[in-house]
């Protein structure tokens, strides 16, 4: 049940970040043509700063889930590559599960500003886009990235192993961070399939 639960998060940050992708291709496309529009022809098109400011509230929010499920986040592994490998994960766990703390919060209040925004009825100064739903997308993201941050931290924690049990060893820690005696469970492990 919790592997379908996990799957099924996955597909919608998947699903997410293909609309992030393509609302950063419209938006460059946006500002080519106004770009062309501004020196070719002398003639911009209005609110184009409004309209690519709001998009690119889409583009932020909707990405960071997948990136999260796809650990491309930047991160500074100086000092734990030198951890085994147990200690790593319980270190990368811990660590995963405290930016819920972060997100989580930030989640709850981009909705409740979502909702003041609604009953204010707040909206940009040229084009009058209302700017609660890129609040509630702004929410959604954030709340899709707080689920990624659980689900990945929990799966960190529970592979707390060793990496031969792990397949995704050298996706978390590359192999240069492997111990001495990792190394060698992995040649004996390599041994073994030959």
């Amino acid at each position: 049940m919790i592997k379908k639960l996990d799957e099924g998060l996955h597909k919608v940050s998947n699903f997410c970040v293909w609309i992030s992708g393509v609302t950063l291709f419209l938006i460059a496309a946006f500002i080519f043509i106004d770009v062309l529009g501004r020196y070719v022809f002398s003639h911009p098109i209005t609110g184009s700063q409004e309209i690519v400011e709001l998009a690119i509230v889409c583009v932020l929010y909707l990405g960071l889930p997948y990136s999260t499920y796809c650990r491309s986040h930047v991160r500074v592994d100086a000092l734990i590559t030198h951890f085994p490998y147990k200690a790593r994960m319980i270190t990368l766990g811990v660590v995963t599960l405290l930016c819920v703390l972060v997100s989580g919060p930030i989640a709850v209040q981009l909705f409740r500003q979502g909702l003041n925004v609604v009953s204010r009825g707040t909206a940009s100064a040229i084009l009058k886009i209302r700017h609660w739903p890129f609040y509630f997308v702004a929410s959604f993201g954030n709340l899709l990235l707080t689920l990624e941050f659980i689900s990945d931290g929990v799966r960190l924690l529970l592979k707390a192993g060793h990496p031969e049990d792990d397949p995704e060893a050298e996706l978390i820690m590359p192999p240069a961070a492997l111990t001495e005696n990792e190394k060698d469970a992995d040649d004996r492990k390599e041994a073994e399939r030959e």
